[in-house]
């Protein structure tokens, strides 16, 4: 691997990601796949292209991509240094709450007007940046686009994933509105509706 990695940030089910440096002294998110099967290396170059034609500055950055990686299929992004937006909302309170959700709704609403939706919208891939004078956020795990990848190879968190998605049908911009609504319905009461 072409970056040296510093520390893990975290785990999903579909792989891990760590903070990464280059020759140059530039960091970076790394994300490794467990699976070096090709189902898993294509859903990663499917992640990379679409996030590398993604300028909004409210969604994660792709840099690069390497999918014969003796580690496993390798995706590299933009490192974002923030809080998951459930950490946020525990430490912060939810004042900034309203403010927040209008960010997610302007970086959902680019991406569907791209014909893509995130798929996996949860409080750990919503990002918040804090400045001194506003919290920014980012969102980071996006990468499908609509028509072109089947519905089982579409994998959510079941606890926010969209109806539709767990019935086999194809999602669309509401899917991402329903992750959206589970995630507040959590963050405002401290539990989901749904186990």
């Amino acid at each position: 691997m072409k970056y040296r990695i510093l520390r893990k940030l975290g785990s999903g089910g579909f792989g891990d990601v760590f903070e990464a440096i280059d020759e140059s002294g530039q960091r970076y998110a790394v994300k490794i796949a467990r699976a070096h099967d090709e189902i898993s290396k294509a859903k990663l170059e499917t992640q990379f292209r679409y996030l590398a034609r993604a300028y909004h500055q409210r969604i994660v950055r792709a840099h690069d991509f390497d999918r014969d990686d003796s580690d496993g299929p390798v995706l590299v992004t933009e490192l974002v240094e923030g809080e998951d937006l459930r950490s946020y909302v525990a430490r912060a309170g939810h004042d900034s709450l309203v403010e927040i959700v209008a960010k997610i709704l302007d970086a959902l609403r680019y991406l569907h007007s791209m014909d893509r939706i995130h798929g996996d919208l949860k409080p750990s891939s919503i990002l918040v940046i804090e400045t001194d004078s506003t919290a920014e956020i980012k969102l980071i795990d996006v990468g499908f686009k609509l028509g072109s990848v089947p519905v089982p190879s579409i994998e959510g968190t079941p606890e926010y994933i969209a109806p539709e998605i767990i019935r086999n049908k194809r999602p669309d911009g509401r899917s991402d509105l329903y992750s959206l609504g589970m995630t507040l319905y959590e963050l405002l009461t401290g539990h989901l509706p749904f186990q």
